[in-house]
């Protein structure tokens, strides 16, 4: 363990069934005005496999950041804007119609 450890946000991005929204991009606004980002991917190559969940390291900032998550469905491409507080989150996507 780090003796300096920062602050982080960790996404779990599912589907209203349950499954990894793989593909979904996240993009957190840090309150200097940094973005950092990310996307589900499941894993790559032979035998690839990677966590869907994705971490974004916060540092010193201890305090809600903006999150934005955009994925496509059969309805196209959609955004939604959360809010959240440091730590871990389940976000359920909602398919258009």
């Amino acid at each position: 363990m780090s003796p300096r450890a920062g602050a982080f946000l960790g996404l779990r991005i599912r589907h209203a069934g349950g499954s990894p929204a793989i593909g979904a991009a996240a993009a957190v606004t840090l309150p200097d005005g940094r973005t950092l980002r990310a996307q589900v991917d499941g894993g790559s190559g032979h035998s690839g496999k990677r966590s869907p969940e994705v971490h974004f390291g916060l540092g010193a900032v201890n305090q809600p950041v903006k999150v934005e998550i955009r994925w496509r469905d059969a309805g196209g491409v959609n955004a939604r804007t959360e809010t959240l507080a440091p730590g871990w989150h389940t976000i359920t996507l909602e398919a258009r119609q």
